[in-house]
C-alpha cells in the first residue's frame, strides 16, 4: 500500500514538472533584453555622453521595438536588430531611465528591464575620459622609450656573433645586407621591429628574415670578412676615428685662416706699391742686385688666392 503511494506521487510530480517546463521554456524566449552600444563618446560608471546606439533582442517573432526615455518615445526599430542611433546632447543632463517594449507576430508585448543612466556634460566627459586615458598613455609612452632606448644601448656593448639570434630572429639589414639579431624589448610596429644596424647603424623597421635569407646574409658577411672588406670597428675605436678627423677639420679651417690672411696681407702691399703691378705681363720675374731672378709680388698674390680658393673649394 506505501509502495503505491510514492509511486503515484512520483508519477504526479513527474507530471506536473513536465507540464511547467515548457511554459518555462516559453517564458524565457519572450524576454527581450536592451543592449547599449556607444558609437562615439564617453561611457564609463553609469555615466554616458555623446553618440549612441540601442539594439534589443528577444523572440523569434518579435517584429518591433519601441525604445522610451523617461516614457517619452526615443526611437522605433522594425527590423533585426531594431537598431536605433540618438545623441545625448539632445537631451538635458542629469538621470534618465530607459526601456525597450518589443511586439510579437502575434501582438503580445514584452518589456525588458529599465536601465538608469547619467547623461553629462561634453566638458565633464572629456575630463573623465582624460583621467583613464592619461596614465595608460604615460605607461604606453614609457614603455615606448624602454623598448627604443634599451635595445640600442645594448646594441652599442653586445659584438655581433654569426648565426646566433636570439628569441626575436634574425634581420637583414636593407643597407649594408648584412645579418644582425633583432632585440627581445624593440618596439614592435606590426610591419616589424625597430632596430639598428650594429654594421651600417641604420635606423629600420625590419621583420624576421627567413632562415635562406639569413644564410644568404652570414655568406656575404663571411665572404667581405675573409677579403678585408669588413672589419668590425669597437665604439672606442669609432669614437676616436671620430676625434681624428675633427683635429684634421680644425687643422684645414686654421690653415685656411692662415693663408687668407697673409692673402690679405699681400694684397695690401701690392695697392702700397702700384709700380710693381704695373709691371708688363711679359716680365714675370724680377732681378736682384745679384742677378738672380724671383716671381714678381702680383704673381705671388695671384698664386695665393688661386690657393685660398681650392681650399676654401676643398671645405
Amino acid at each position: 500500500m506505501t509502495r503505491r503511494v510514492l509511486h503515484s506521487g512520483f508519477c504526479v510530480l513527474l507530471l506536473l514538472l513536465l507540464t511547467a517546463l515548457p511554459a518555462v521554456a516559453r517564458q524565457a524566449d519572450e524576454t527581450l533584453t536592451l543592449h547599449f552600444n556607444r558609437d562615439f563618446g564617453y561611457s564609463a560608471g553609469g555615466e554616458i555622453q555623446g553618440a549612441f546606439s540601442l539594439t534589443a533582442t528577444g523572440p523569434d517573432d518579435l517584429v518591433r521595438v519601441d525604445y522610451y526615455l523617461d516614457d517619452a518615445l526615443l526611437g522605433s526599430g522594425e527590423a533585426p536588430p531594431f537598431k536605433i542611433s540618438f545623441n545625448t546632447g539632445n537631451y538635458s543632463l542629469g538621470q534618465h531611465t530607459f526601456v525597450a517594449v518589443g511586439t510579437t507576430a502575434a501582438g503580445i508585448e514584452i518589456r525588458s528591464a529599465s536601465r538608469t543612466l547619467e547623461i553629462v556634460s561634453a566638458e565633464a566627459g572629456w575630463q573623465m575620459a582624460g583621467k583613464i586615458a592619461l596614465p595608460i598613455l604615460a605607461v604606453v609612452l614609457a614603455i615606448a622609450t624602454l623598448s627604443t632606448a634599451v635595445p640600442m644601448l645594448l646594441g652599442r656593448k653586445t659584438p655581433f656573433r654569426l648565426g646566433m639570434y636570439g628569441m626575436s630572429g634574425g634581420a637583414v639589414c636593407s643597407r649594408c645586407g648584412m645579418p644582425f639579431s633583432r632585440h627581445a624589448m624593440a618596439p614592435n610596429l606590426v610591419l616589424g621591429k625597430l632596430e639598428r644596424c650594429p654594421h651600417c647603424g641604420k635606423l629600420a623597421i625590419v621583420a624576421a628574415a627567413s632562415a635562406s635569407a639569413l644564410q644568404a646574409a652570414e655568406a656575404r658577411w663571411q665572404d667581405d670578412r675573409q677579403r678585408g672588406e669588413l672589419q668590425p670597428q669597437s665604439e672606442r675605436d669609432h669614437l676616436k676615428e671620430l676625434l681624428d678627423d675633427s683635429r684634421y677639420e680644425a687643422d684645414r679651417i686654421a690653415r685656411s685662416k692662415e693663408l687668407l690672411g697673409i692673402r690679405d696681407q699681400l694684397s695690401a702691399i701690392s695697392r702700397k706699391q702700384p709700380a710693381l703691378e704695373s709691371s708688363p705681363p711679359a716680365l714675370p720675374a724680377r732681378i736682384d742686385h745679384r742677378g738672380h731672378g724671383f716671381p714678381s709680388l702680383s704673381a705671388v698674390c695671384g698664386l695665393m688666392n688661386a690657393n685660398c680658393r681650392l681650399l676654401i673649394a676643398d671645405r
